[in-house]
């Protein structure tokens, strides 16, 4: 074997192969610290989300609540479902108490303005 050859293999197993192996260790290095970051950014959403979800749901159901304390909401719950079972519901009493059931909870969500 000639000696350029030679020197040739020499340089290649000295010079190229260790950047060729830092290279390597290096890119996996980096891989590891991207993905962790990308996953450290994606819990950090999601812990977002899942606390502007809770409070969401805590305000529907302090509305809920309000809802429910009316009396006029607890005396047309109280009468509907009797109209409704008796069968009577195209009945005067039944379409008035409907329409004005539909009409509070109209206003109401306008004026909280909820859609």
């Amino acid at each position: 074997m000639k000696i350029s050859t030679r020197l040739l293999l020499l340089f290649l197993l000295v010079g190229v192969l260790p950047l060729a192996l830092f290279s390597y260790f290096n890119l996996q290095g980096d891989e590891e610290t991207l993905r962790n970051e990308a996953l450290g950014r994606m819990s950090a959403l999601a812990d977002k989300k899942a606390i502007q979800v809770k409070s969401y749901l805590a305000e529907q159901v302090k509305d809920v609540r309000f809802l429910a304390r009316n009396p006029w909401v607890q005396e047309a719950i109280g009468t509907m479902p009797r109209e409704y079972a008796s069968g009577r519901l195209k009945a005067a009493g039944y379409a008035r108490e409907d329409a004005l059931t539909r009409q509070y909870f109209d206003d109401y969500v306008e004026d909280e303005g909820i859609l």
